[in-house]
């Protein structure tokens, strides 16, 4: 009877020390899970983030300026949307490296279309620009887009009646003197 006391005492003591290292590799188990849980998070977090700012900057997002002439270059500065009076101030760059050139842009025969389709008149403080650019040196414009819901997230196209021409005439009405600026994101205040 010893014996079996003596042998089921063994297997109990066995038992005990290795549950015992079950236990104590479980517990170290659960600690790495949560430090890993704990990156991952951070990491998840980290992609959503990205994830957010690459969907504002995808490709079709990304204001394109086709100008009127390759002879001139054209920049946007921003696209600011105004809540409460309802429309886009757009402010852009032209320059050239020619020498000093007859600059013409009309408003009133431009037009924006935003990205569901709708279509706005373009206003800018002077109904007509006429003006002299000169060599490497930027003119900055500015135009105003009215009645522009906050809810609209860019314009699609804008179409820019503007040439490089003699004050006299009236060629840059022609549609080939258009410069278009696609896909230009509204950032609301």
């Amino acid at each position: 009877m010893k014996k079996i006391f003596t042998i089921v005492g063994i297997s109990l003591l066995n038992y005990s020390i290795h549950a015992q290292q079950s236990i104590e590799t479980l517990k170290s188990e659960n600690k790495q899970l949560k430090e890993d849980n704990l990156r991952l998070k951070d990491e998840n977090r980290f992609l959503k983030q990205k994830v957010v700012y690459l969907n504002g900057t995808n490709s079709d997002s990304i204001a394109k300026v086709i100008p009127f002439s390759g002879d001139y270059t054209i920049k946007v500065i921003s696209c600011k949307g105004n809540r409460a009076n309802q429309s886009a101030k757009i402010e852009f760059v032209i320059s050239h490296e020619k020498v000093n050139q007859n600059f013409a842009f009309d408003p009133s025969k431009s037009i924006a279309i935003d990205n569901i389709g709708n279509s706005y008149s373009v206003e800018s403080p002077n109904t007509k620009f006429n003006f002299e650019v000169f060599t490497d040196t930027p003119v900055k414009i500015t135009i105003e887009i009215k009645g522009v819901l906050p809810g609209t997230e860019l314009f699609k196209n804008i179409a820019l009646k503007m040439a490089s021409v003699n004050i006299t005439e009236i060629g840059y009405l022609n549609p080939a003197y258009t410069t278009e600026i696609k896909n230009l994101k509204i950032v609301w205040d």
